[in-house]
């Protein structure tokens, strides 16, 4: 019998049983050999395939970058939700203190009706006395009392003027920096100084229909941001180009090497332990060596 051969590398052998009148057979056992890789290889350029290969990869590379900045645009808008309900929150907790809430002036009363009950009885108290020398101290102790008590009056009105007053700064005080905490992490490209610069603009431009003090803060602080940027664009483009241009000139005026080559000796055509010359030092030697030759 003749053996099965596989086309395999190292065929294992095992002894088969044989019949008695035969001597036993070697016979290989196959092995099961590895797929084949499929076939890597690039088609032609220029090519139909090689083209709608390489549009493959560019739609593929245009779709996982437009991925990452849908992720990275998704969590930046996150970010500023989480800091606006922020905010909202912390102009409500002002706008809910009681030690900041401005002071509510009492009622108007009837002073020309109490002046004149308060009239009416001094002068029957004036008529009610024995004598002369009673109702002439009468009238002065009805005088100083009345003069009192409009003195008292003025005192407490206008401590009630400056407590409100100091109210009201606090409150402003705390909005002030509930807001500028919010523009730091919000728009940190945005400088401060120049956000409350706009900040008046941007209060004079608030719409009339906002009956919560709180969505009037957060419009004004995102109009203000607005007005900010719009402000710093012009400025960011310029420097932008003088930088561009500074680094050209520097780029221009980098060392000279001879023969007009610009840029620094490679390491291994600049001899060790030297430097490069620059333009200035190559005109020095020039003149060096032309008054050597004179001389």
């Amino acid at each position: 019998m003749d053996p099965i051969t596989t086309p395999t590398a190292s065929p294992t052998t095992i002894i088969a049983p044989a019949p008695a009148d035969s001597a036993p057979v070697a016979i290989p056992t196959p092995t099961p050999s590895a797929p084949l890789a499929p076939s890597s290889a690039a088609p032609p350029e220029g090519t139909p395939a090689a083209n709608e290969a390489r549009r493959i990869a560019d739609a593929q590379r245009a779709m996982h970058a437009a991925t990452g900045e849908a992720a990275s645009l998704r969590k930046e808008v996150q970010s500023r939700d989480s800091e606006i309900t922020e905010l909202k929150d912390r102009l409500g907790r002002i706008y809910a203190d009681p030690l900041m809430a401005p002071f509510a002036p009492p009622a108007p009363g009837t002073p020309a009706t109490d002046d004149e009950a308060e009239y009416k009885a001094a002068y029957q108290h004036y008529k009610d006395a024995p004598d002369d020398e009673q109702a002439i101290t009468r009238l002065m102790r009805a005088t100083e009392e009345r003069t009192l008590k409009r003195v008292s009056t003025a005192l407490e009105e206008r401590e009630r003027t400056q407590h409100a007053h100091t109210q009201q700064q606090k409150r402003k005080a705390a909005i002030h920096r509930a807001v500028s905490d919010t523009v730091a992490s919000t728009a940190p490209d945005v400088p401060l100084r120049l956000f409350w610069a706009c900040a008046g603009q941007a209060q004079a431009e608030t719409p009339v229909d906002f009956t919560d003090p709180r969505e009037r803060v957060l419009w004004q602080t995102e109009r203000a941001i607005a007005l900010a940027r719009a402000e710093l664009a012009p400025r960011l483009t310029q420097a932008t180009a003088a930088a561009t241009e500074a680094a050209s000139i520097r780029a221009q005026a980098g060392p000279v090497m001879p023969g007009g080559a610009h840029g620094r000796p490679t390491p291994s055509t600049a001899p060790a332990g030297t430097q490069s010359m620059t333009m200035a030092d190559q005109m020095r030697a020039h003149q060096r060596g032309l008054l050597e030759r004179t001389q």
